[in-house]
């Protein structure tokens, strides 16, 4: 089947919607955000081992791996440092870059944010980067933006996003984080 009669069949939910199960999530049923972040990061972590299996000889699938994992000021940045504190449990080279100055993480982000941070992952401000000048990364998570995405990007954000997909197109592997960073989930 392809994509387009997948959609049509199952149609993606709108981001609005997404947000909706979240507030739903917190408020009917009294998860914290932090353990949607949680539950979000473990799935796309599910992911990953589907595209990354384990070789012949039994080599774990992220063992030396350089993983990039870029995080947006918003909860897709805390879904990516949570993911990044998974992979450098799985033997990853992780590098998180944070789209803001790391002290400006505040709720649920800043808790996953910390947490990375106090397991030894390493951060930096992704502004302080030439993405293109770091080693080349086996694994690229786009946890910039999201779904909230709303009006045009900002200089910065689209230049982050061109070097992703020249990343991509040097061989990264690349996996956004809920939709791929500038796309906008309400069309």
């Amino acid at each position: 089947m392809n994509v387009r009669a997948l959609i049509d069949a199952h149609p993606l939910p709108s981001p609005s919607e997404m947000a909706c199960w979240d507030r739903g999530s917190i408020h009917d049923f009294g998860l914290r955000g932090e353990m949607l972040m949680e539950n979000a990061s473990r799935e796309t972590l599910a992911v990953l081992r589907e595209e990354f299996a384990a070789d012949a000889a039994g080599i774990a699938p992220f063992a030396g791996k350089r993983v990039l994992c870029l995080a947006g000021p918003g909860n897709n940045g805390g879904d990516a440092a949570a993911l990044a504190r998974h992979l450098l449990d799985l033997g990853a080279e992780v590098l998180l870059l944070t789209a803001r100055l790391q002290a400006a993480y505040k709720a649920e982000a800043g808790a996953h944010l910390r947490l990375a941070r106090r397991v030894g992952v390493r951060c930096r401000p992704l502004a302080s980067v030439r993405l293109e000048a770091l080693p080349r990364p086996d694994i690229v998570v786009d946890g910039l933006l999201g779904t909230g995405l709303s009006g045009p990007l900002r200089p910065q954000y689209l230049e982050w996003i061109q070097a992703v997909n020249r990343l991509r197109d040097a061989g990264a592997f690349v996996l956004a984080l809920d939709i791929p960073s500038g796309l906008d989930g309400r069309c």
